[in-house]
């Protein structure tokens, strides 16, 4: 836009100071005006001390301010008593939601006529730069264990993770015993919505569980693999050698019970999703092992302050009626946070 006065073009003699007035007014709607900063997710920017005043946003009006809380839903901003308007990222469309502003960040909204279909909007622009290149990890992995609970998302420096990546695997089975009972079931390992099914116990006198399969992807995130739980194997006949229990299946996390010859099957590591191993009998046929837990890998992008989960459980291994079976290993959830 033009300057309102060429003041070389003014002819001689006293002007009227309205002159600069308007002169100046213009200068502060080319400049990114410092302001003080009200509100989380609803933005009042208020200029400091004798800074300009808008009196109407125009195409490329700006405002700086550091951020006093990380924003939790998506934003909105106003400057002074003009209307509030929504805030969005550099690609225009995405409105700023949650930690897409951070405490204690400089930020600079730039309005735009164009957004917001055409009703006006902010452009956020950051000065924040990464302390260093690259991805760190400044907390280790997160193992979580046990029954259902929240995980909460770490910070670093009031910051959420630019992304999380989750490892997990359902329950493991329970190995089966020589004579009277199956191995049981293990339990699913769910988180955000993605879930890793359990193994299935081994058969008395018979094959080894099933392996875990058939989870499925959350409404957020992507999978980067979802591998089938190992099956148990099954116990060897009585005539045929020694007979031996079968072995329980595994995971990536391995931790598979092992069958033993004339002997009770021995339990899976613990929270491996491995299955136990299966008892044998030097009078009669051996039995199967437990199947192991499914496992799933996914990584979940600008993640949220928390997230439910659960650890599936392991499967008992078949109480004693000749040898028992090994227990199945409960499952387990990793994960690790990243920031740039």
């Amino acid at each position: 836009m033009p300057w309102p006065t060429i003041f070389a073009n003014l002819a001689a003699g006293n002007q009227p100071l309205a002159l600069f007035d308007a002169m100046f007014t213009q200068v502060a709607q080319m400049v990114a005006v410092p302001c003080t900063v009200a509100g989380v997710n609803a933005l009042t920017l208020t200029p400091i001390g004798s800074a300009p005043t808008f009196t109407s946003y125009q195409n490329f009006t700006a405002a700086r301010f550091i951020a006093g809380a990380t924003t939790t839903g998506t934003v909105t901003a106003q400057f002074g008593a003009l209307a509030a308007l929504p805030v969005y990222l550099s690609d225009g469309v995405t409105q700023a939601s949650t930690g897409n502003i951070l405490v204690g960040g400089e930020y600079i909204l730039v309005f735009a006529q164009s957004l917001n279909s055409g009703a006006g909007g902010f452009f956020v622009e950051t000065a924040v730069v990464p302390a260093g290149a690259g991805f760190i990890v400044p907390v280790p992995n997160t193992f979580l264990s046990g029954s259902s609970a929240t995980y909460t998302t770490p910070t670093s420096g009031g910051r959420l993770p630019l992304y999380i990546r989750v490892r997990m695997c359902g329950g493991g089975g329970g190995g089966a015993a020589t004579s009277t009972n199956a191995g049981a079931v293990g339990t699913d390992t769910s988180f955000a919505g993605w879930t890793a099914i359990h193994g299935n116990g081994g058969v008395v006198v018979g094959s080894g569980g099933a392996g875990g399969t058939g989870g499925v992807n959350g409404g957020t995130g992507t999978q980067l693999t979802r591998l089938n739980g190992g099956a148990g194997t099954a116990g060897n006949a009585a005539g045929g050698g020694d007979p031996g229990g079968g072995n329980g299946g595994s995971t990536v996390f391995g931790g598979a019970g092992a069958g033993t010859i004339n002997g009770a099957g021995t339990a899976a590591a613990s929270n491996s999703g491995a299955g136990g191993g299966g008892g044998s009998s030097a009078s009669g046929n051996s039995s199967g092992g437990g199947g192991a837990g499914e496992y799933v890998e996914f990584i979940i992008a600008a993640p949220v302050a928390s997230y439910t989960y659960t650890v599936g459980t392991g499967g008992n291994g078949g109480a004693a009626g000749g040898a028992a079976g090994g227990n199945g290993g409960a499952g387990r959830i990793d994960v690790a946070a990243y920031w740039q």
